[in-house]
Protein backbone atom coordinates (compact mmCIF):
# COMPACT_ATOMS: atom_id res chain seq x y z
CA UNK A 1 0.00 0.00 0.00
CA UNK A 2 1.15 3.16 -1.02
CA UNK A 3 1.96 6.22 1.90
CA UNK A 4 -0.51 8.51 -0.12
CA UNK A 5 -3.63 5.46 -0.09
CA UNK A 6 -2.16 5.00 3.45
CA UNK A 7 -2.91 8.19 4.60
CA UNK A 8 -6.02 8.36 2.88
CA UNK A 9 -7.20 5.26 4.72
CA UNK A 10 -6.19 6.96 8.32
CA UNK A 11 -8.30 10.28 7.50
CA UNK A 12 -11.49 8.00 6.54
CA UNK A 13 -11.02 5.49 9.88
CA UNK A 14 -10.63 9.17 11.53
CA UNK A 15 -13.77 10.17 10.39
CA UNK A 16 -15.53 7.74 11.04
CA UNK A 17 -14.55 7.53 14.45
CA UNK A 18 -15.18 11.14 14.86
CA UNK A 19 -18.60 10.65 13.33
CA UNK A 20 -19.42 7.94 16.16
CA UNK A 21 -18.45 9.98 18.58
CA UNK A 22 -20.95 12.48 17.86
CA UNK A 23 -23.50 10.61 17.42
CA UNK A 24 -22.89 8.97 20.77
CA UNK A 25 -23.07 12.19 22.49
CA UNK A 26 -26.18 13.22 20.39
CA UNK A 27 -27.97 9.82 21.63
CA UNK A 28 -26.56 10.50 25.27
CA UNK A 29 -27.68 14.36 25.38
CA UNK A 30 -30.09 15.67 23.21
CA UNK A 31 -32.12 12.74 22.24
CA UNK A 32 -32.62 11.58 25.65
CA UNK A 33 -33.84 15.09 27.57
CA UNK A 34 -36.09 15.50 23.91
CA UNK A 35 -37.76 11.45 25.32
CA UNK A 36 -38.02 13.44 29.02
CA UNK A 37 -39.60 16.24 27.05
CA UNK A 38 -42.39 14.32 25.36
CA UNK A 39 -43.28 11.84 28.22
CA UNK A 40 -43.59 15.62 30.23
CA UNK A 41 -45.89 17.21 27.65
CA UNK A 42 -47.37 13.74 27.73
CA UNK A 43 -47.94 13.98 31.26
CA UNK A 44 -49.18 17.53 31.19
CA UNK A 45 -51.93 17.18 28.74
CA UNK A 46 -53.44 14.15 30.66
CA UNK A 47 -53.34 16.65 33.50
CA UNK A 48 -55.00 19.96 31.84
CA UNK A 49 -59.05 19.07 32.66
CA UNK A 50 -58.56 17.15 35.25
CA UNK A 51 -56.04 18.56 37.42
CA UNK A 52 -54.75 22.39 36.04
CA UNK A 53 -52.42 23.45 38.68
CA UNK A 54 -50.65 20.17 38.32
CA UNK A 55 -50.39 20.84 34.51
CA UNK A 56 -48.73 23.91 35.31
CA UNK A 57 -46.26 22.44 37.38
CA UNK A 58 -45.65 19.93 34.23
CA UNK A 59 -45.28 22.90 31.98
CA UNK A 60 -42.59 24.38 34.45
CA UNK A 61 -40.66 21.19 34.50
CA UNK A 62 -40.42 21.15 30.56
CA UNK A 63 -39.42 24.63 30.67
CA UNK A 64 -36.37 24.14 32.79
CA UNK A 65 -35.38 20.94 31.10
CA UNK A 66 -35.64 22.69 27.63
CA UNK A 67 -33.74 25.48 28.91
CA UNK A 68 -31.21 22.78 30.51
CA UNK A 69 -30.67 21.12 27.37
CA UNK A 70 -30.10 24.23 25.58
CA UNK A 71 -27.39 25.11 27.73
CA UNK A 72 -25.76 21.64 26.98
CA UNK A 73 -25.96 22.11 23.54
CA UNK A 74 -23.99 25.33 23.93
CA UNK A 75 -21.28 23.77 25.49
CA UNK A 76 -21.21 21.20 23.16
CA UNK A 77 -21.38 22.99 19.84
CA UNK A 78 -18.85 25.27 21.70
CA UNK A 79 -16.45 22.55 22.03
CA UNK A 80 -16.98 21.59 18.45
CA UNK A 81 -15.69 24.76 17.39
CA UNK A 82 -12.59 23.65 19.30
CA UNK A 83 -11.87 20.39 16.57
CA UNK A 84 -11.43 16.74 17.93
CA UNK A 85 -8.24 15.07 19.26
CA UNK A 86 -6.24 16.27 16.79
CA UNK A 87 -7.19 19.26 15.90
CA UNK A 88 -4.13 21.73 15.84
CA UNK A 89 -6.36 24.91 16.38
CA UNK A 90 -6.42 23.19 20.35
CA UNK A 91 -4.22 22.48 22.77
CA UNK A 92 -3.63 19.21 22.92
CA UNK A 93 -2.71 18.49 26.74
CA UNK A 94 -5.47 17.41 28.65
CA UNK A 95 -4.86 20.49 31.40
CA UNK A 96 -5.43 22.75 28.61
CA UNK A 97 -8.52 21.13 27.29
CA UNK A 98 -9.88 20.95 30.81
CA UNK A 99 -9.07 24.61 31.65
CA UNK A 100 -10.85 25.26 28.55
CA UNK A 101 -13.79 23.57 29.16
CA UNK A 102 -14.00 24.96 33.50
CA UNK A 103 -14.18 28.11 31.68
CA UNK A 104 -16.78 27.54 29.18
CA UNK A 105 -18.66 25.86 31.29
CA UNK A 106 -18.64 28.38 33.71
CA UNK A 107 -19.63 30.79 30.87
CA UNK A 108 -22.42 28.85 29.93
CA UNK A 109 -24.16 27.62 33.09
CA UNK A 110 -23.60 30.22 35.19
CA UNK A 111 -21.80 27.87 37.86
CA UNK A 112 -18.81 28.59 39.94
CA UNK A 113 -15.99 25.63 38.41
CA UNK A 114 -12.09 25.61 39.31
CA UNK A 115 -9.58 23.35 38.34
CA UNK A 116 -6.45 22.18 39.96
CA UNK A 117 -3.72 19.98 38.42
CA UNK A 118 -0.62 18.26 39.54
CA UNK A 119 2.03 17.48 37.47
CA UNK A 120 1.30 14.60 35.06
CA UNK A 121 4.80 13.11 35.04
CA UNK A 122 3.93 11.00 30.96
CA UNK A 123 2.42 12.06 27.81
CA UNK A 124 -1.20 11.74 27.96
CA UNK A 125 -1.96 10.93 23.91
CA UNK A 126 -3.56 13.37 22.13
CA UNK A 127 -7.20 10.96 21.74
CA UNK A 128 -6.94 9.77 25.00
CA UNK A 129 -7.11 13.43 26.63
CA UNK A 130 -10.10 13.92 23.97
CA UNK A 131 -12.02 11.35 25.76
CA UNK A 132 -11.26 12.54 29.26
CA UNK A 133 -12.70 16.13 28.22
CA UNK A 134 -15.86 14.61 27.10
CA UNK A 135 -15.78 12.22 30.38
CA UNK A 136 -15.29 15.96 32.23
CA UNK A 137 -17.77 17.48 30.62
CA UNK A 138 -20.35 14.69 31.08
CA UNK A 139 -19.74 14.86 34.99
CA UNK A 140 -20.18 18.39 34.90
CA UNK A 141 -23.60 18.71 32.98
CA UNK A 142 -24.49 15.93 35.61
CA UNK A 143 -23.83 17.87 38.96
CA UNK A 144 -25.58 21.06 37.04
CA UNK A 145 -28.55 19.51 35.74
CA UNK A 146 -29.45 16.50 38.01
CA UNK A 147 -27.35 17.32 41.10
CA UNK A 148 -28.39 21.41 41.36
CA UNK A 149 -24.98 22.31 41.74
CA UNK A 150 -23.52 25.74 42.18
CA UNK A 151 -19.85 25.05 42.59
CA UNK A 152 -17.76 22.29 41.13
CA UNK A 153 -14.22 21.58 41.43
CA UNK A 154 -12.29 19.36 38.68
CA UNK A 155 -8.97 17.62 39.51
CA UNK A 156 -6.12 16.13 37.30
CA UNK A 157 -3.44 14.47 38.92
CA UNK A 158 -1.45 11.13 36.80
CA UNK A 159 1.84 8.93 37.25
CA UNK A 160 3.73 7.13 34.91
CA UNK A 161 1.03 4.80 34.30
CA UNK A 162 -2.67 6.53 34.65
CA UNK A 163 -4.44 9.62 34.98
CA UNK A 164 -6.75 10.71 37.73
CA UNK A 165 -9.38 13.16 37.57
CA UNK A 166 -11.63 13.62 40.08
CA UNK A 167 -15.24 15.58 40.01
CA UNK A 168 -16.61 17.30 43.04
CA UNK A 169 -19.71 19.14 43.71
CA UNK A 170 -21.96 20.80 46.09
CA UNK A 171 -24.80 20.06 44.72
CA UNK A 172 -27.90 16.81 46.16
CA UNK A 173 -25.78 14.20 45.58
CA UNK A 174 -26.81 11.20 43.54
CA UNK A 175 -30.38 9.10 44.76
CA UNK A 176 -28.16 6.89 46.43
CA UNK A 177 -25.51 7.61 49.22
CA UNK A 178 -22.64 6.32 50.51
CA UNK A 179 -18.88 5.37 48.17
CA UNK A 180 -18.92 2.77 45.48
CA UNK A 181 -16.18 1.78 43.67
CA UNK A 182 -16.72 0.29 39.87
CA UNK A 183 -17.72 -2.91 40.41
CA UNK A 184 -20.13 -2.29 43.00
CA UNK A 185 -21.79 0.65 41.03
CA UNK A 186 -21.84 -2.00 38.26
CA UNK A 187 -23.52 -4.79 40.37
CA UNK A 188 -25.93 -2.60 41.98
CA UNK A 189 -26.78 -0.37 38.43
CA UNK A 190 -26.06 2.56 40.24
CA UNK A 191 -24.71 6.02 38.46
CA UNK A 192 -24.89 7.65 34.87
CA UNK A 193 -24.86 4.51 32.62
CA UNK A 194 -23.16 6.38 29.91
CA UNK A 195 -20.24 7.75 32.05
CA UNK A 196 -19.61 4.26 33.25
CA UNK A 197 -19.85 3.31 29.70
CA UNK A 198 -17.43 5.41 28.24
CA UNK A 199 -14.86 5.18 31.48
CA UNK A 200 -14.84 1.29 30.62
CA UNK A 201 -14.33 1.91 27.52
CA UNK A 202 -10.91 3.37 28.07
CA UNK A 203 -10.09 0.39 30.42
CA UNK A 204 -10.70 3.28 33.43
CA UNK A 205 -12.49 2.28 36.49
CA UNK A 206 -14.94 4.98 37.80
CA UNK A 207 -15.84 5.01 42.10
CA UNK A 208 -18.47 7.58 43.41
CA UNK A 209 -18.93 9.23 47.12
CA UNK A 210 -22.45 10.73 47.47
CA UNK A 211 -23.80 12.30 50.18
CA UNK A 212 -26.57 15.25 50.84
CA UNK A 213 -23.52 17.91 50.85
CA UNK A 214 -23.07 16.63 46.89
CA UNK A 215 -21.07 14.05 45.23
CA UNK A 216 -17.75 12.94 44.35
CA UNK A 217 -16.48 11.41 41.05
CA UNK A 218 -13.55 9.72 40.79
CA UNK A 219 -11.88 8.46 37.53
CA UNK A 220 -8.47 6.61 36.93
CA UNK A 221 -7.84 6.19 33.36
CA UNK A 222 -4.85 3.96 32.32
CA UNK A 223 -2.37 5.92 29.72
CA UNK A 224 -2.09 2.70 27.50
CA UNK A 225 -5.28 2.10 25.97
CA UNK A 226 -7.33 -1.33 25.72
CA UNK A 227 -5.84 -2.85 22.48
CA UNK A 228 -3.14 -0.87 21.89
CA UNK A 229 0.00 -2.47 19.85
CA UNK A 230 2.79 -3.30 22.77
CA UNK A 231 5.45 -3.16 19.87
CA UNK A 232 6.45 -6.73 20.71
Amino acid sequence: MSQFSLLQRLRRVAAMEERIRLSREVHDGPMHSLTEVSLELQAASDLVEEDPKAARQRLGEIQRLLAEEQRNLRLFFRELRSGGPDSPALDPSLAARLGELVKTFQNVWGISAELRTEAVTAPIPADLAYEAARIVREALVNAARHGRASAVRVGLSGQDHHIRITVADNGRGFPFRGQYDHAALTRLKLGPVCLKERVKSLGGSLAIASTEAGARLDVILPLRQPGADDGH
